[in-house]
This record gives C-alpha cells, sequence and structure tokens, in this order.
C-alpha cells in the first residue's frame, strides 16, 4: 500500500442481533459468555462414585492438608515473619502502662528500668509466657507431622510406597 492510495478493506462480517457488541465473533464453545441473552456454560467436577473409595494417594493429601492447617495458627505466630515478638511486647508494653498509672496514683515514682522489671515478673506476663510454650511445643509437633505427611505424599508420587 503506497502512503497516498486507499486501498478497499474487506467489509465486517454482518452483526448477530443476539450479540450487537460484535461478542458473536468468540466462539462460545471456548469462552463462557455472561452478557444478556448469551448461553452461560459451567464447568462440573465429575462425581465421584459413592461406591469408590479414596485412594491412598488421596487419604495422605487430605492428611496433609488437616495437619497444614493445624499448625497454620502456629506458622503465623512462631514462623518466618509471625507475630511472636509483636504480640510479647504488645503485652509488655501494657502491662508497664498499668504498672506506670498504678505508681502515679500512688504518687510513687519509678524509673523505666524498674517499670521494664516489674513487667516482665508480673503474673499476667508469665502467664502469657506459659501458654505460650504450651503453643510453640504444639506448633513444632503439628509441624513435624506436616513435613513428614508431606515426605510421605512424595515418597508415594514417586512409587517408594
Amino acid at each position: 500500500m503506497s502512503p497516498g492510495s486507499r486501498e478497499q478493506l474487506p467489509p465486517l462480517p454482518p452483526v448477530d442481533p443476539r450479540y450487537p457488541d460484535g461478542y458473536d465473533l468468540i466462539d462460545p464453545g471456548l469462552v463462557p459468555q455472561t452478557f444478556a441473552g448469551a448461553p452461560t456454560q459451567t464447568i462440573q467436577e465429575p462425581a465421584a462414585s459413592p461406591a469408590e473409595p479414596p485412594s491412598a494417594l488421596d487419604r495422605l493429601i487430605q492428611e496433609h492438608a488437616e495437619a497444614v492447617e493445624a499448625m497454620a495458627e502456629g506458622w503465623a505466630m512462631y514462623g518466618n515473619g509471625g507475630c511472636w515478638d509483636d504480640v510479647r511486647k504488645s503485652l509488655a508494653s501494657a502491662i508497664a502502662a498499668r504498672i506506670r498509672t498504678t505508681a502515679e496514683v500512688a504518687g510513687k515514682k519509678l524509673t523505666e528500668a524498674a517499670i521494664e522489671e516489674a513487667s516482665r515478673a508480673h503474673p499476667d506476663y508469665v502467664k502469657f509466657l506459659d501458654t505460650v510454650k504450651a503453643d510453640r511445643a504444639q506448633f513444632i509437633v503439628d509441624e513435624w507431622k506436616a513435613k513428614m505427611l508431606e515426605q510421605r505424599v512424595r515418597a508415594y508420587v514417586a512409587g517408594r510406597i
């Protein structure tokens, strides 16, 4: 095509009145149509036979999923990027604020070091640490179970079991 000439382009196909926006150019067998008047296709999972028990691999995968779900809260608290230190510091600060306020009301002056030391020995903080110790131990057990189940799934897929 030269710069000054105008070539005639082929005409567009007629617009199907069912699809005024030109959606008739999309193969409805490939893309689900959701605009008004167009057929909607949905993908359905094949129904599992009630007589067919889950396979050993399906059971292992299910056990692994349950183990991961059980350790999710522990991972959020104690795992990489977890909030354990933030929660601990927040509690220590709240207890220190209570100690500071109680001392001010009583007319006593306490140093920041004394307030921090008192907050770390406060019964609420000690109880928190005891609870955390038990939770952390459970998290370690749950994490170990999930890792072992993951290894079993990998071994099953590789044909070793």
